[in-house]
């Protein structure tokens, strides 16, 4: 506790990143009470007004507030991002862990191991982008569905750092102790080896979150993503695009701005968490 405090005296950047993370939970939680206009009520007559007193951040095409829209979407997409990347984590660390442990040896576990990164491999020979947005494709564009895809792409990132860490881990003289001690193998790897491993995948976990944020607004950017009208800021950013050309540059401005402020929150605390738990930088 007392070297994280330094820590964050000695990096004001990351208290800018916690901030900001900080702020988009405040908006996740009271969002839809701050906002002065319903995000999903069309205005044809207000189409396209530049920001100014009466819209902050000015209208779209359908006379929608973008200033209300950008701050409900923290919500649909701080959700989507958390979940995807908590899914992944949950199935691709036990799953890590398992490969790394078992992996290289003689027997059925060995065969399950390498079964395992095998399917690891097929997953990630196809584009990241292409292949969720072609799950999407096949169930179709819902929430639900954005987020199982978003968190099935990116299971071998988790399965792929822990299995590295315990291959590490597993040959260290203190997993030799317990086994010596008479603990059966799950229990070493439960008890010893994953929280000797876990430090990756906590770090990786912030990443993912971001990584998860930025997929969401690229599938909803294609179609592939939320229905219109939800409040999305790949989905505003996709409908505001067209306008760009003619001079109406705020629709797709703002919500990028959004977007690529949480993302950078997201990115300079997975950072932070990094030199924190890395006793060599201490």
């Amino acid at each position: 506790m007392t070297y994280t405090l330094y820590f964050l005296r000695k990096n004001p950047l990351t208290i800018v990143g916690l901030m900001i993370i900080f702020i988009d939970l405040i908006l996740v939680v009271f969002g839809p009470l701050l906002v002065p206009y319903d995000p999903t009520k069309a205005a044809f007559g207000d189409a396209l007004r530049g920001p100014g007193i009466a819209h902050f951040f000015g209208t779209d095409h359908a006379g929608m507030d973008i200033f209300s829209r950008v701050i409900v979407a923290a919500r649909l997409d701080l959700l989507i991002g958390v979940l995807a990347a908590t899914i992944s984590f949950f199935v691709g660390v036990p799953l890590g862990i398992l490969a790394g442990f078992y992996g290289d040896r003689r027997g059925w576990t060995s065969w399950g191991s390498e079964l395992l990164m095998r399917g690891m491999d097929v997953i990630q020979s196809f584009p990241v982008f292409i292949f969720a947005m072609v799950l999407v494709a096949m169930a179709g564009t819902s929430v639900r569905n954005v987020v199982a895809a978003v968190a099935f792409v990116n299971i071998p990132i988790f399965v792929r750092l822990l299995r590295s860490d315990a291959l590490s881990v597993r040959e260290q003289p203190f997993i030799d102790a317990a086994r010596c001690a008479g603990n059966p193998e799950w229990r070493i790897a439960l008890r010893h080896l994953l929280p000797n491993s876990i430090r990756t995948g906590l770090i990786q976990g912030s990443v993912t979150i971001g990584w998860a944020i930025i997929l969401t607004a690229g599938l909803s950017f294609v179609g592939a993503g939320v229905p219109t009208p939800t409040p999305e800021w790949g989905l505003m950013i996709s409908d505001g695009a067209q306008n760009m050309v003619t001079g109406q540059w705020w629709p797709a401005l703002f919500p990028g701005l959004a977007l690529g402020i949480t993302v950078f929150g997201f990115a300079v605390v997975a950072d932070s968490i990094q030199r924190v738990m890395d006793p060599t930088a201490r």
